[in-house]
């Protein structure tokens, strides 16, 4: 099983927002408990430069998800 990641909000200086954040996090503890395999990112905006998305993609590596299972989607859009 996969899990889908939309991205919500970002602050100026690209961290990701506390609902960002949470959304994250529920991803990371379903990767830890094994009910999901992959995770996919699906986010266009960027802030002063910063993807959203590359900004996810290092929550989840910093909290032990393997990189290979990280999937960034870059055609989404709003």
């Amino acid at each position: 099983m996969h899990a889908l990641i939309f991205g919500y909000g970002q602050k100026e200086d690209g961290s990701i927002d506390e609902q960002t954040q949470d959304r994250c996090r529920k991803a990371v503890q379903l990767y830890r408990d094994e009910k999901i395999e992959k995770i996919y990112l699906t986010v266009s905006a960027s802030k002063n430069g910063v993807m959203m998305a590359w900004v996810m993609y290092g929550f989840l590596i910093k909290r032990g998800v393997n990189k290979n299972d990280i999937i960034i989607e870059r055609r989404g859009g709003n």
